[in-house]
């Protein structure tokens, strides 16, 4: 049997036991679960750690399920326990969690033309909490689209303002930074890269404006920002 029509063949079985037997409800709750053990596995790889740094596995476990979930909460500082690489894993998986595991995987078959199933549309409206499955595939599109417009927009935008400001003296900082700031809001995952949090900018009022203006974003839920697209532009 030529391979690939039986690695379809297997994921095609996969499916369909997995449709029979399992709710919308079930499978993701366990996507979340394995989302979450993976994020464990992650961040106890060396690639994302600094040298030298030791975290109790409660901890760490303590870190997925708080990244997975963006709580904002964590039991150790993030600055001495993880590198450059680790802060960019941590942004992925804020977008994990703020945007969902179903619209990121939608999003990914809308934009590689993959046809969606009527299986993976009921996942959605229940991962995301809608009442019917009309117009969902359209909801995550436009959705999506503006969240990742937001995340660069702005990202480019404190990139800009850390370095004319002078708060980094290297664009390469800014940039980092900045960006990571954007993510953070969007998502609203709270997640704090130094002990002092925002501090530093206490009477920064510009960026103070844009970082609330961001959270109101992020946080007022995918269907409102999808009736303000239709009020605006409409």
């Amino acid at each position: 049997m030529n391979p690939t029509r039986f690695l379809w063949t297997n994921q095609r079985k996969g499916r369909q036991f997995v449709s029979r037997h399992f709710t919308s409800i079930q499978i993701i709750v366990s996507y979340y679960i394995i989302m979450t053990i993976v994020s464990y596995i992650l961040f106890t790889l060396p690639f994302f750690r600094e040298p030298n740094s030791q975290v109790g596995f409660i901890d760490l476990l303590f870190m997925a399920v708080s990244t997975v979930s963006v709580t904002g909460l964590t039991t150790f500082d993030i600055n001495s326990v993880f590198n450059d690489r680790g802060v960019i894993l941590l942004e992925f998986l804020f977008q994990v969690g703020g945007l969902g595991i179903m619209m990121i995987s939608t999003a990914f078959f809308i934009f590689s033309k993959k046809k969606i199933t009527l299986k993976q549309r009921q996942l959605i409206m229940t991962d995301m909490n809608q009442p019917r499955l009309s117009g969902i595939v359209r909801l995550i599109r436009i959705t999506f689209t503006i969240i990742l417009w937001f995340q660069l927009i702005f990202g480019t935008f404190f990139s800009i303002y850390f370095y004319l400001s002078g708060y980094y003296s290297r664009w390469s900082e800014a940039i980092f930074f900045g960006f990571y700031q954007s993510i953070s809001a969007v998502t609203n995952s709270g997640f704090d890269c130094y002990w002092d949090s925002i501090m530093p900018f206490a009477h920064d009022y510009l960026f103070l404006i844009v970082i609330m203006f961001l959270i109101f974003i992020g946080g007022i839920g995918f269907p409102v920002l999808m009736e303000f697209r239709e009020w605006l532009f409409f």
